[in-house]
């Protein structure tokens, strides 16, 4: 969710799909550690007894991939609707 709200922040009005999406690397190298940082703390032993954390299962990550792409289909809508109401 965190990483679709990213692009979504972009700009409060425009649409995160007018930005190209190579357009700022520093996100994708945010993003990269972020990945990695959570990887780590979910599937590593180490990660698990420091966090008291466990291993997620591929049900919960396409519930998440599901929910981020519903959250951006929602944002951009909304976009939509505040360009529109402006003119």
């Amino acid at each position: 969710m965190q990483v679709m709200n990213v692009f979504l922040c972009r700009h409060p009005l425009k649409s995160s799909l007018s930005f190209g999406l190579f357009s700022n690397p520093l996100i994708w190298l945010g993003i990269a550690a972020e990945l990695l940082m959570m990887l780590f703390i979910i599937y590593t032993p180490a990660g698990n007894w420091l966090f008291g954390t466990a291993p997620v299962g591929a049900d919960v990550w396409l519930l998440a991939l599901a929910l981020a792409g519903l959250m951006g289909g929602l944002e951009e809508i909304r976009k939509a609707w505040l360009r529109s109401a402006k003119t």
